[in-house]
């Protein structure tokens, strides 16, 4: 934003940081003779956000910290004014060292889960 101080932004330049995700899925197929028939079972492994697996820096979100600076000064039932809103803890304010932060949730975490299929 820095580089746009005083001018018109242009679109699309407040994107957020790129995200990338590769799934993988491993299928093995086994062929059981029961009596004359032959049955098929089939074990599968799927893997969400593979790179995360490989690397805990990698396939992550990233959120902004704060995406509402301005906020309502409320008294009673009227609103009274606005003032910035500041990053603050339980101990006082504090100024952020980046604009975003990862955002940890199911989706972005690697997950495995695994499959048996039997066919008859």
């Amino acid at each position: 934003l820095e580089q746009y101080r005083g001018q018109v932004m242009p679109r699309n330049a407040g994107l957020l940081p790129w995200y990338h995700s590769l799934d993988m899925k491993i299928l093995q197929d086994f062929n059981v003779k029961v009596g004359k028939r032959t049955n098929n079972i089939q074990v599968s492994l799927d893997i969400f956000n593979l790179l995360n697996l490989i690397n805990e820096n990698s396939g992550k979100r990233k959120q902004l910290i704060m995406n509402n600076p301005i906020e309502a000064v409320v008294s009673g039932n009227q609103v009274t004014g606005y003032r910035y809103r500041t990053a603050t803890d339980a101990r006082g304010a504090y100024l952020p060292t980046s604009l975003f932060i990862d955002n940890i949730d199911y989706n972005t975490l690697w997950r495995m889960q695994l499959g048996l299929r039997y066919t008859f």
